[in-house]
């Protein structure tokens, strides 16, 4: 299970995630996975319901957006 710990800059709350595995296995055709959940989500703004925009700002960092409605994105 994913622990809070405060960071050193700003105070910001951190989560460390298992990138996970999920595909075919027989066929080896495996890809990443990364499950959110937590009350902690609800914390931070994100609920229910809601829609992110998720942005590869560059390689290894990933950035959750809320997206207000009627201003989802196409993927």
């Amino acid at each position: 299970m994913a622990q809070a710990k405060q960071a050193a800059d700003g105070g910001r709350h951190c989560r460390s995630l298992k990138i996970e595995a999920t595909g075919d296995y027989f066929k080896r055709k495996i890809i990443p996975k990364i499950r959110l959940t937590g009350h902690w989500l609800e914390h931070a703004g994100f609920k229910p319901g809601h829609r992110v925009e998720v942005v590869i700002e560059q390689a290894g960092t990933l950035s959750l957006r809320f997206l207000e409605q009627g201003k989802a994105g196409v993927l």
